[in-house]
């Protein structure tokens, strides 16, 4: 996808009557929960090492793709499993091997 081909996907979303996205108070309160994510991370890291909190932080893909297969109805299911399944392997891998 271009760039030209985002911006007019934007325009269209922006123009849209019926989305959310351009909902300014929804925005708003999705990057404090981004910024209050990145500061339990940055807190996290102070206290342990690095490589257990970047699995542990790793997770928000497994949560992902399980919400985006079971409740959104997204496709490519055996894709996102097998992805999970690496995740999760990698943090059991850091978990036993420190």
């Amino acid at each position: 996808m271009g760039k030209v081909d985002i911006l007019a996907a934007r325009d269209q979303v922006q123009h849209d009557p019926r989305s959310k996205i351009g909902d300014q108070r929804n925005a708003d309160l999705a990057g404090v929960a981004v910024l209050g994510a990145y500061t339990l991370v940055f807190m996290a890291m102070q206290r342990s090492p690095v490589s257990y909190v970047g699995s542990v932080r790793g997770m928000s893909v497994v949560l992902t793709a399980w919400v985006g297969s079971a409740f959104l109805g997204k496709g490519k299911t055996g894709l996102r499993v097998t992805a999970s399944a690496l995740v999760v392997l990698d943090i059991m891998l850091i978990a036993v091997g420190g």
